[in-house]
């Protein structure tokens, strides 16, 4: 008993470390980029209302678990996720950790897989992908060179709006301008945000 309660805990921890630890891939024409992430959850437990205890890899999985990490696609309007790897482990190098495939089908109805990737019915509002180089600097630890960033607008999988932006663009402290439109006084405001 003690050493189970030793492993969960150890579960635990490697679950919770390594969801801030990874940024889910995206590819879109031939570009590699990563979901932009501010909370450090995994993009996929979105499917389970965030709720890590609904994932069925979680720490209590003794057999199999891990902070899923995925990659996606995007092709026309629509978001797909083409994989899913369980990272676990406590080291910041990366190659010194535990990764597990599972299959689509592990986690979605066998009919929502259709050429080896799921339509991401479930996935909506504002999301960012980053598209850059990975690099590695001078103490051997992996960086990221942010060249742009693709603003997308999700509605059920949809892509119902996307903006592409310079790396060096914060819409936090972009100004917004407004000019008139009519005399009536009705405003357009020019920020991508809220327009």
């Amino acid at each position: 008993d003690k050493y189970r309660l030793a492993y969960l805990n150890q579960c635990f921890l490697s679950y919770y470390f390594q969801s801030g630890m990874n940024r889910d891939k995206v590819l879109f024409q031939g570009h590699t980029g990563r979901f932009s992430s501010v909370d450090f959850r995994p993009i996929l437990m979105s499917l389970f209302d965030y709720d890590p205890l609904q994932f069925p890899f979680n720490w209590e999985n003794f057999e199999r678990n891990g902070a899923p990490v995925c990659t996606w696609s995007i092709s026309g309007d629509s978001l797909f996720i083409n994989s899913i790897t369980l990272m676990q482990g406590l080291n910041f190098d990366q190659d010194n950790n535990y990764k597990y495939e599972v299959g689509l089908d592990e986690i979605f109805k066998t009919e929502r897989v259709v050429d080896n990737r799921v339509f991401a019915f479930w996935m909506s509002g504002e999301h960012i992908v980053e598209y850059g180089e990975e690099t590695t600097n001078s103490i051997g630890m992996n960086e990221f060179r942010l060249e742009r960033h693709q603003r997308i607008l999700l509605d059920s999988g949809r892509i119902v709006q996307s903006v592409w932006t310079p790396s060096s663009f914060d819409a936090d402290t972009q100004q917004a301008h407004s000019i008139d439109c009519d005399p009536q006084n009705v405003f357009r405001c020019d920020h991508w945000g809220v327009r």
